[in-house]
C-alpha cells in the first residue's frame, strides 16, 4: 500500500505541472573497430544535476531501467554478449524496498558487435545501401598555446572524399579529392580558452559524382560514368580486381599542426651521382619556404647530414 500511495503522488504531481518536454541527458557516440568485422558501438551521456539514469541491470520491482535499442540490426550486424557499462552507484530504494543501481553526472555504455565479413561469399552486395548514406565524425580538443605570429592549422592525410568541415560551427573548408592530403587554417575559429569542437560530414561520393556527368556521350562510361570526375580510386565502382566497393571517411590520419612564421613547406633530395671509388656523392638538394618577413635577404640556411648519431655534411 505504501508504494500505490506514493505512486500516485508522484503521478498526481506530474499530471498537474506545467507541460514541457524534459532532456536531462545529453548523448554522444562513437564507432570504435576492434577487428575487420567487430567493433564497439559506445555512447557516453553527461546528465544533469538532480537527475538519474537507472542501470540496465536494476533488480525486478524497482525503477525502470536502461533500455538500449539498436536500429537497423536486422541482417546488417548482431551483438556479442550484453552492453557494458561504466560503475555505477547502489543504494537501498525505500520505496521499492530493493537495491537499485544508477548513474549520476556521466555513464558510457560499451556494445560489442559483429558484422558479416563483406570478403565472404557475396557478402560485399550487402553493402550497396551505404553508398547513399552522409558520414559524420566529431571530436574535442583543447586550443593549444601559440606564439606570436604562430597559426594552426588541422590536418587531413586522407579524407575520402567530399567533406565539409567545421570548427566551433563555423565552416572552415572542403574537399573532394581522397588522394591528398588537406590543410586548413583554423586560427581565428579558436575558442580562446577551453574546448574547441571540430565535425566532420563525408557526403555520398555517387550522389556528387552523378552531378559532374557531362551527357552520355561526354562520360565516355556505360557501366559508372560517376566516378569519371572524381578523385578516388577507380577500382571502387567495379573493376577486375575486385567488385563494386565504394569507400566513404577518413581513411588516413588527422592532426594539428603549429606553423610557425617562418618555416620550410617543402623538401626534395635527389641523388645526382655517385662515385663508388672515392665513396662520394654528389646530391641535389631543393626547398620551398614561407616567411612572413618582406625579403629573405639576410636569412641563412643550415643543411647537415648525419648517419645514425654521426654526422657526416655540414654546410
Amino acid at each position: 500500500m505504501k508504494k500505490i500511495l506514493v505512486l500516485l503522488l508522484v503521478f498526481t504531481a506530474f499530471i498537474n505541472s506545467n507541460a514541457q518536454i524534459l532532456n536531462p541527458v545529453k548523448w554522444t557516440t562513437k564507432v570504435e573497430k576492434i577487428s575487420e568485422n567487430e567493433f564497439n558501438l559506445i555512447v557516453n551521456g553527461t546528465i544533469d544535476e538532480g537527475w538519474h539514469v537507472y542501470s540496465q541491470f536494476t533488480p525486478d520491482n524497482g525503477p525502470l531501467p536502461m533500455v538500449l535499442k539498436f536500429k537497423n540490426q536486422s541482417g546488417n550486424y548482431d551483438l556479442v554478449g550484453k552492453a557494458v557499462e561504466s560503475k555505477y552507484k547502489k543504494q537501498f530504494n525505500d520505496v521499492f524496498e530493493v537495491d537499485e543501481y544508477y548513474f549520476e553526472k556521466t555513464l558510457t555504455v560499451t556494445q560489442k558487435i559483429k558484422i558479416k565479413n563483406p570478403k565472404t561469399g557475396n557478402n560485399i552486395y550487402d553493402l550497396r545501401k551505404y553508398e547513399a548514406y552522409r558520414w559524420f565524425y566529431s571530436r574535442e580538443f583543447d586550443t593549444p598555446v601559440l606564439q606570436s605570429g604562430e597559426q594552426l592549422e588541422i590536418v587531413f592525410e586522407g579524407l575520402d572524399c567530399f567533406g565539409t568541415i567545421w570548427i566551433n560551427n563555423q565552416p572552415i573548408g572542403q574537399s573532394s579529392n581522397m588522394l591528398i592530403s588537406h590543410r586548413f587554417d583554423i586560427t581565428r575559429f579558436l575558442n580562446s580558452k577551453g574546448k574547441n569542437t571540430i565535425f566532420v560530414r563525408i557526403d555520398p561520393a555517387v550522389k556528387e559524382g552523378q552531378k559532374l556527368i557531362q551527357g552520355v556521350i561526354g562520360s565516355g562510361i556505360d557501366n559508372a560514368p560517376e566516378f569519371v570526375s572524381v578523385r578516388k580510386a577507380p577500382s571502387m565502382y567495379g573493376w577486375d580486381i575486385m567488385p563494386r566497393l565504394i569507400s566513404a571517411g577518413l581513411w588516413r590520419n588527422v592532426y594539428l599542426d603549429i606553423r610557425k612564421p617562418t618555416r620550410l613547406e617543402q623538401v626534395y633530395w635527389m641523388t645526382n651521382s655517385v662515385d663508388i671509388a672515392q665513396k662520394q656523392a654528389q646530391v641535389l638538394l631543393d626547398w620551398q619556404i614561407s616567411t612572413d618577413y618582406p625579403t629573405i635577404d639576410g636569412l641563412m640556411m643550415e643543411v647537415t647530414l648525419e648517419k645514425g648519431n654521426q654526422q657526416v655534411f655540414k654546410q
